[in-house]
């Protein structure tokens, strides 16, 4: 009977995994309540998502926080503009329902199609800053390369996004349950999923992060000097 409770009994292992879960969506909240965060916490997020696909077990707070660190002052290039656009891209929405005349058909395609690329960019933009290093110019450009050449994969991972506000939303008294679902572990799956699907369009690109992480060039040479990082790899 005592079976139950090892360490390998897999309820226990299911618990301990929800538990984790859990505890990394409100982690995740947490970060994002100075609002101008939320970049650094969604890149924190799939870091640590990254890891546990990769099968790492991290801990949860101490490495959460030093992504954190790690990811804030790049990610705010990032984020803070696509804060605006995403409010302008609103505003678009809200005068075009009530737009009138020969243009408004037109306008309202233009829109549907800058809102499907802004979606299809934040998918892939701050997943990609654990995975690489880039410019921010670059990191705009790989995001709707990545977006448009992977797009089923773009499909799948915009429509995961976009289910709680379908929820909220689309749903008659869908609102509370959107809301409990996010504040308790749905952020964490969405970023869990979508590192699945995501890992598998990076591959072609994965070689030369997983041999900047598994080479450690950054570490001193047996002989105390440092190793020169412009150097090819020894095969």
């Amino acid at each position: 009977m005592f079976e139950l409770f090892t360490s390998d009994n897999k309820f226990i292992v299911f618990l301990r995994q929800l538990a984790d879960i859990i505890l990394l969506n409100l982690i995740f909240l947490l970060f994002c309540l100075p609002v101008v965060t939320i970049g650094a916490s969604l890149a924190s997020l799939y870091a640590l998502m990254r890891q546990e696909v990769e099968e790492k077990e991290p801990h949860l707070m101490s490495e959460f926080w030093k992504a954190f660190k790690a990811n804030l002052k790049p990610s705010l290039p990032l984020w803070l503009p696509m804060l605006v656009i995403g409010v302008l891209l609103w505003f678009d929405v809200q005068l075009m329902q009530n737009a009138t005349g020969t243009l408004a058909p037109v306008l309202s395609a233009l829109v549907m199609v800058a809102e499907v690329l802004y979606v299809f960019v934040l998918s892939y933009l701050f997943p990609m800053l654990g995975w690489f290093e880039n410019s921010t110019r670059d990191s705009y450009m790989k995001a709707l390369y990545f977006s448009i050449r992977h797009f089923p994969t773009s499909l799948a991972v915009s429509a995961i996004n976009l289910f709680p506000l379908f929820l909220a939303f689309g749903v008659p008294n869908g609102l509370t349950p959107a809301l409990v679902l996010m504040i308790f572990f749905g952020f964490s799956v969405q970023a869990l999923t979508n590192t699945i699907l995501l890992r598998r369009a990076f591959r072609d690109f994965l070689p030369e992060v997983e041999h900047y992480e598994v080479e450690e060039d950054w570490l001193p040479g047996e002989d105390g000097s440092e190793n020169d990082l412009s150097a090819p790899p020894q095969e």
